[in-house]
């Protein structure tokens, strides 16, 4: 996208403020809902926004059916990997792949603010993935490097893992192998 205004109806900022940054790349996830990686982000709070989804719009999971139509073949084994780019490469190797937009997104967020609401304080998994994530079906978990140094990262991935063992999935973790930790 070089359009600023472009990005901005895609994005469903308001006209008058700051446009959003171009040019970036525009990742669709279906219908109305896609992410935006500009080139270079805005910084908020301090840190730079990588990554930009519609204003105002719960977080959805990347399913890249028209490259990958066994997503939704319970036979067939799925990889879970978060951001699109790792998404469409490992996906193009041959894999069958769906992408979290960030390692704690496998929680429907519609459905915990509404359990929420009653009172109730537990893990629902994630409505786009309730034809996906089925009995049975083996599910690999392949976060970035740093999911054995980062302490948050560790728990997003428990929590992943009590989420998709929860719908019955079998669940498997991989690994990328630190730089430092590679053969020479």
């Amino acid at each position: 996208i070089t359009d600023p205004e472009e990005a901005r109806r895609l994005l469903r900022w308001q006209p008058g403020g700051d446009p959003p940054p171009v040019p970036g790349l525009w990742f669709p996830y279906g219908d109305d809902y896609g992410r935006y990686r500009p080139d270079a982000p805005r910084v908020v709070d301090g840190r730079p926004a990588k990554y930009e989804a519609p204003y105002g719009m719960p977080s959805k999971i990347y399913l890249p059916r028209a490259l990958c139509p066994k997503i939704d073949d319970p036979q067939v084994d799925l990889w879970l990997l978060e951001g699109e780019k790792k998404v469409l490469a490992h996906t193009q190797a041959g894999f069958t792949t769906v992408g979290l937009p960030g390692v704690w997104q496998l929680n429907d967020p519609v459905a915990r603010r509404a359990a929420k609401e009653q009172g109730k304080d537990e893990l629902i998994l994630h409505s786009d993935l309730k034809n996906v994530i089925t009995p049975g079906r083996a599910v690999t978990i392949l976060f970035d490097a740093d999911v054995d140094t980062n302490p948050e990262i560790v728990q997003a991935l428990a929590r992943a893992v009590k989420l998709l063992t929860n719908a019955g999935a079998i669940v498997y973790v991989s690994y990328i192998p630190h730089v430092e930790d590679m053969p020479k």
